[in-house]
């Protein structure tokens, strides 16, 4: 009898043990995290609690979210990883901002880092990301956060989950004598020239850091800054028939300030593709292939697709500039192969002429659902 009572009472002291080093466990966990919000600037704290905002007001519910970090420094001899005050200031801001936005998440969220290993996955099935938060870390000079910005997605856009039709977000720190809406200007222009993205949104903010002139890859923090304005800024393509689908502004949607909220709180990602396009210009590309492309006698352009075109056209109020081949000796392949190289990359260039769908055309050109299937036998 004794020894069941020694026994129990052992077990509840062991019960005992095991609850005080939980909540010692908890306190220490809490403690680390106000460390780590501690050793970040104002500017820093101030991002983190802007794009937070922005992922629980304008990218979720959405599924999946997508976050790019700057890539690894490695040096060059020995192969090894470089670490900075630089990558320290950029690496505590980002830990803290993925502290707070997977605390409690209900929907799946991908962390990719160039330069750091990546576990290989076999036979993914692959599901298109909703939303994407890049940061290109703070650098010197414009240049090097364009070519940050770049080399993440040229990564992204190998993956099989790449969605260029997703919301993006691109979070960047500047110095203090670089013009905040030049740099959006670049970054907007790129993405959408280079990867055909158009639903970007520029989160910036000017740092506190001075860089050393003397050593090269340093820098030193200056200390916390009094006032906070962190600029967002987008771009809006179709908005009268002078301003169509090529970049010609970064516009400043709204702002966060040192109360720690927006100072307009309007929609960040409203709709970019309208529903009139005011009469704008777009290129219809073709061959002569009767009965989709014809010609008459007025040196008019007809045909069953060029009957769809003008329906299209007509109820979305954009204008044909009609660019067909005169070349009537080449045989369909090569003319398709043509008519689809002529289309400009991100641009609103239509392509037809009873046009198959191939997976080789695919990184030039997005094909519509098709209006007539043909089944073999």
């Amino acid at each position: 009898m004794l020894q069941f009572n020694f026994v129990s009472f052992h077990r509840k002291m062991q019960l005992t043990t095991v609850l005080i080093f939980l909540v010692y466990l908890r306190i220490f966990h809490l403690t680390l995290s106000i460390n780590n919000l501690e050793i970040l600037t104002t500017e820093q704290r101030h991002i983190v609690l802007c794009v937070d905002n922005i992922v629980h007001r304008h990218l979720l519910p959405r599924m999946s979210l997508r976050v790019s970090l700057p890539p690894v420094d490695y040096n060059v001899t020995s192969s090894k990883i470089i670490y900075t005050i630089l990558q320290e200031y950029n690496f505590n801001m980002v830990d803290n901002f993925l502290r707070s936005v997977t605390e409690g998440a209900r929907y799946s969220v991908e962390v990719s880092r160039i330069g750091a290993t990546q576990p290989k996955i076999l036979n993914e099935y692959f599901l298109k990301h909703d939303s994407y938060i890049i940061f290109t870390g703070i650098h010197k000079e414009e240049s090097d956060i364009i070519s940050s910005l770049s080399e993440q997605l040229q990564e992204l856009q190998k993956e099989g989950s790449w969605n260029y039709r997703a919301r993006f977000v691109v979070v960047t720190s500047v110095h203090i004598n670089v013009s905040i809406q030049q740099l959006a200007f670049k970054i907007l222009q790129e993405m959408w020239t280079s990867y055909s993205v158009m639903d970007v949104l520029t989160v910036m903010s000017v740092s506190n850091i001075t860089f050393n002139k003397n050593v090269a890859d340093s820098a030193i923090l200056e200390g916390n800054t009094s006032e906070i304005d962190i600029q967002l800024f987008s771009w809006f393509p179709y908005t009268s028939s002078t301003h169509c689908d090529k970049l010609k502004e970064a516009v400043l949607v709204d702002r966060w300030n040192t109360d720690g909220e927006f100072v307009l709180k309007v929609n960040l990602f409203s709709e970019k593709v309208p529903k009139t396009f005011h009469k704008c210009s777009t290129k219809v590309i073709s061959f002569i292939n009767p009965p989709a492309v014809m010609e008459n006698s007025d040196n008019n352009f007809t045909g069953l697709e060029i009957i769809l075109v003008e329906l299209v056209f007509k109820r979305l109020n954009l204008t044909a500039q009609y660019i067909v081949s005169p070349n009537r000796k080449d045989t369909f392949h090569p003319m398709f192969i043509l008519t689809i190289a002529r289309i400009e990359p991100s641009s609103s260039d239509t392509a037809v002429g009873l046009l198959p769908f191939q997976s080789h055309t695919i990184n030039g050109a997005e094909p519509t659902v098709p209006y007539l299937s043909i089944k073999l036998s």
